[in-house]
C-alpha cells in the first residue's frame, strides 16, 4: 500500500498531452458565463493559494503551484524563483520537477537538465525525467533514452511514462501498448494505463475502461479509471465523479481537482470552492488552479458578444490545448533553432 501512495503523489502532477480526441465541446453562452464567473475576491483568493504554495516547505506542492502560476499569468514570478533554486538543487528528482517548470516559462534549456539526468547510470531520478519530459511534451534531442525505457520489461512505470511521453509525439506502436496494459494482471498498472490513455484523448479502449472502472473497488484504481472515463467527456460518469472531489483522501481530492483543471468542466464548481478552504494544502492548490483556468476560459469566451462567435469556440480537444500551448510551441520552435544554429 505504501508502494502505490508513493507512485499515487508522484502522479500528483500529471498533465499536458499534445494529441487525441479530448474533452467534448463548449458550447457556453452570454448569460451562462455571467451566471458561473467567479467573483474577484475569489480570484484574488486562488493566487494567494497558490503563492502560498509555492512559498511552503512542500516541495512538489510547490512544483504544482508553480505550473498553476504560469497558467495565471505569473510566468515572470515563477521564473525568478525557480531559477536560483535549480542552481542549488541536488536531488535529481527535484531538478526534474524544478526544470520541467522553467521550461514552461520559457526557459528552453532547461530540458537539457532533464535529458542529462536521464543519461546517468544511476536510475534514481530516471521515472521523473521521463515523467517530465511527457509533462512538457518533450522527448529529448533524439527520442533514444524513450525507445530503450519503452522497450524494456524490468521496469512497468518507466515503461508506461516512456509510451505515455512517445504516444504523444504520435508513436503508435506506444499507444498500442498503453491500450495492451489495460488488461495487465496488476490492478494499479491497469488503472494507471487508462489514466494515460485518457488524458492521451485514445476513445478505442473506452469499453474496456469502464469495465475496469465497473471491476475494481480499490477508490484510487477507481479513480484513475473514471478520471480516464471523464477526459474523454463521458457525461454517464459526470455525476459520479463528484464523490472523488469530497473523497476522504486527500490524495484523491488533489487528483480530482487535476481533472477538473485540466478538462474545464463548469459543473463542479461549488465544490471547487468549498475546497479552497480544504485543510489539505495541495487540494487548495489544485482546487485554485481548476477555478483559474475556468475562469480563463470563460474571460476568452466573453470577448465575444454572439452566440456565433460562443460556439465557434470550442472546447479544447485535449486539455492542454490553451493559451499556454501556444507560448509553448514557440519554445519548442526557438530551442529547436538554437540547436540548428550549433
Amino acid at each position: 500500500m505504501k508502494a502505490k501512495m508513493f507512485l499515487v503523489c508522484f502522479l500528483l502532477g500529471i498533465v499536458l498531452p499534445v494529441g487525441g480526441y479530448g474533452v467534448k465541446e463548449n458550447n457556453t453562452t452570454p448569460n451562462e458565463i455571467k451566471k458561473q464567473n467567479f467573483s474577484d475576491h475569489t480570484k484574488q483568493k486562488c493566487v494567494a493559494i497558490l503563492k502560498d504554495g509555492f512559498a511552503s516547505g512542500e516541495f512538489w506542492v510547490s512544483i504544482h503551484a508553480s505550473e498553476a502560476l504560469s497558467l495565471a499569468g505569473y510566468q515572470d514570478f515563477v521564473r525568478t524563483h525557480l531559477g536560483p533554486k535549480l542552481l542549488i538543487a541536488k536531488d535529481d528528482r527535484k531538478r526534474c520537477g524544478l526544470a520541467r517548470e522553467l521550461f514552461r516559462v520559457g526557459d528552453n534549456l532547461a530540458v537539457s537538465v532533464i535529458e542529462k539526468i536521464l543519461e546517468k547510470k544511476d536510475t534514481y531520478a530516471h521515472i521523473h525525467a521521463i515523467e517530465s519530459f511527457y509533462k512538457i511534451g518533450q522527448i529529448g534531442s533524439s527520442g533514444d533514452t524513450l525507445e530503450k525505457a519503452m522497450k524494456q520489461n524490468q521496469d512497468i512505470k518507466l515503461k508506461m511514462w516512456a509510451c505515455a511521453a512517445l504516444a504523444k509525439h504520435g508513436r503508435g506502436d506506444a499507444l498500442e501498448i498503453l491500450r495492451d496494459l489495460l488488461g495487465n494482471q496488476e490492478p494499479l498498472v491497469k488503472s494507471l494505463s487508462a489514466y494515460m490513455l485518457g488524458q492521451l484523448g485514445d476513445p478505442k479502449q473506452i469499453d474496456e475502461i469502464r469495465t475496469n472502472y465497473g471491476n475494481t473497488r480499490e477508490p484510487i484504481h477507481r479513480f484513475f479509471n473514471i478520471s480516464a472515463l471523464i477526459y474523454l467527456g463521458e457525461a454517464d460518469f459526470y455525476s459520479e465523479f463528484e464523490s472523488f472531489l469530497q473523497h476522504d483522501d486527500a490524495t484523491i481530492r488533489a487528483l480530482a481537482a487535476n481533472t477538473i483543471a485540466e478538462t474545464r468542466l463548469e459543473k463542479y464548481n461549488h465544490l471547487l470552492l468549498k475546497n479552497l478552504d480544504d485543510t489539505n494544502l495541495d487540494v487548495r492548490v489544485r482546487s485554485a488552479d481548476a477555478i483559474l483556468r475556468l475562469v480563463g476560459l470563460l474571460d476568452s469566451l466573453a470577448e465575444n458578444n454572439s452566440d456565433a462567435c460562443i460556439k465557434s469556440q470550442k472546447m479544447p480537444k485535449t486539455m492542454a490545448f490553451s493559451a499556454y500551448y501556444h507560448r509553448f510551441l514557440s519554445a519548442i520552435q526557438t530551442f529547436g533553432e538554437r540547436i540548428n544554429s550549433r
